[in-house]
């Protein structure tokens, strides 16, 4: 005989004891009859019986609550109407009895039981997906050498993306510290200290920005570095990563990452916004700016965002707004500019252009990937270009970075995944519904 796996279990002298949450209660012919365990899984029924030759209601029948927290001692059998249908229910006939907590406020809001029930063992799956999904890339990424790290969420400065920050003033030595907008800086900063060639940090990142059914001001992303790897074998590690992420979380309802096709930048605006990007990058700054303003105009497209952008965050705004949405399926992305990534090196052949990729899913950015500029001069230059960008984001030079890079950084790529994002579009949901605790 066996007992559900996901109830609480233990067995010694006395017997069997479960312990659980109470899902339904039933009474029949001076038992109760209840069900132990969590929503959605594996349940183990309970038998409360009166004592033989108990003349007088035993203090054991009254019923718990649904949502209460039971325990129960006794031992396993079938019961005597599961032997009659034939349908092997295995029952704990109880020699003890208690209540361990009350549930007087429903965990979860629903019009009734079985919807709160419902909404309970559906992020119950969440958790279980999001545990196994980061297990299994642990997993492969520890077998195949790579050291994963723990850096400060609290910096001096916060840098290694685009974003407006959370600060605070500590109360130690009077410094304002920001949360982190991502982990790259340490991670760079800690692999030019160490001389380790691999390194991984799947951590939460903050970001003071605004909230949609793909963005959260606090999430969760892996992000790695690899010396000496080329943009072919980033571009395979992430398909693999995204692969057997979704294994983990959705099984057999499998996306196939393997075959994603590869589109250039440059063609994709000349096909859904008839811009030709090899004229664009032909103008010098006030060039470009003015043509990009101009095409807004002629579309008329009146946000009042695009007043506080320039070059690149023009060309990010019409690439998110009329070109990512139509990427329905799995999408590798290549030949942005190199103004659009002041840490990517360009591609030797053309400094324009960024040795780097995107790989979007269903209309959303899962990866981004680069190869490292590791050149501190160039790397300078290039930060206090983009740091009129925009002017409330973390784009000012960061002196850990520049001193990695003075300390001798090899060649290598770096790859950044949403593992958040990548699990609410894999299960068509809102970004903070696969976040355990998300900000409210």
């Amino acid at each position: 005989m066996s007992i559900a796996s996901d109830v609480q279990m233990m067995r010694d002298s006395r017997g069997v004891t479960v312990s659980g949450q109470v899902l339904a209660v039933r009474e029949h012919r001076g038992s109760i009859f209840f069900d132990v365990g969590l929503p959605g899984q594996p349940l183990q029924q309970i038998a409360v019986t009166r004592p033989a030759g108990d003349g007088q209601e035993h203090k054991a029948l009254t019923p718990p609550n649904i949502g209460d927290i039971v325990t129960a001692t006794g031992h396993l059998d079938e019961s005597a109407l599961s032997k009659r249908r034939g349908l092997g229910q295995i029952t704990l006939f109880t020699d003890s009895f208690q209540v361990e907590a009350v549930s007087e406020v429903p965990r979860w809001p629903g019009a009734d039981e079985a919807e709160r029930h419902e909404r309970q063992a559906a992020h119950i799956q969440v958790l279980r997906d999001r545990q196994r999904s980061r297990q299994v890339l642990r997993n492969w990424l520890d077998n195949i050498g790579y050291i994963e790290m723990e850096t400060s969420m609290l910096q001096r400065q916060a840098s290694g993306a685009a974003a407006r920050t959370f600060e605070t003033t500590a109360n130690f030595n009077g410094e304002v510290y920001h949360l982190r907008i991502a982990t790259e800086i340490d991670l760079k900063f800690e692999m030019a200290r160490t001389g380790l060639p691999k390194v991984y940090e799947i951590g939460r990142s903050f970001r003071n920005e605004g909230k949609s059914p793909v963005h959260h001001p606090e999430f969760t992303s892996l992000e790695m570095y690899t010396a000496h790897m080329d943009r072919p074998a980033a571009v395979a590690v992430s398909l693999e990563l995204l692969d057997r992420a979704a294994a983990a979380i959705n099984g057999a309802d499998r996306v196939n990452f393997g075959n994603a096709p590869t589109r250039s930048y440059s063609d994709l605006f000349e096909e859904y916004l008839d811009i030709d990007l090899g004229k664009l990058v032909e103008e010098d700054e006030a060039g470009q700016l003015h043509l990009l303003q101009s095409y807004l105009k002629q579309h008329n497209i009146l946000d009042p965002e695009t007043a506080e952008l320039y070059v690149s965050g023009l060309l990010d705004y019409l690439f998110k707004r009329a070109v990512r949405p139509r990427l329905t399926g799995v999408t590798i992305v290549t030949g942005y500019l190199s103004r659009q990534m002041p840490l990517a090196a360009p591609l030797p052949d053309q400094p324009a252009i960024a040795d780097s990729f995107q790989v979007v899913f269903r209309g959303h950015e899962v990866v981004k990937a680069y190869n490292e500029l590791i050149d501190p001069v160039r790397l300078q230059q290039n930060l206090a270009a983009q740091a009129k960008e925009a002017k409330e984001d973390a784009t000012v030079e960061d002196p850990r970075l520049i001193q990695a890079c003075r300390m001798g950084l090899p060649q290598m790529y770096g790859i950044g995944m949403g593992l958040d994002r990548f699990q609410a579009l894999l299960t068509d949901a809102r970004i903070d519904e696969v976040i355990p605790v998300p900000v409210r």
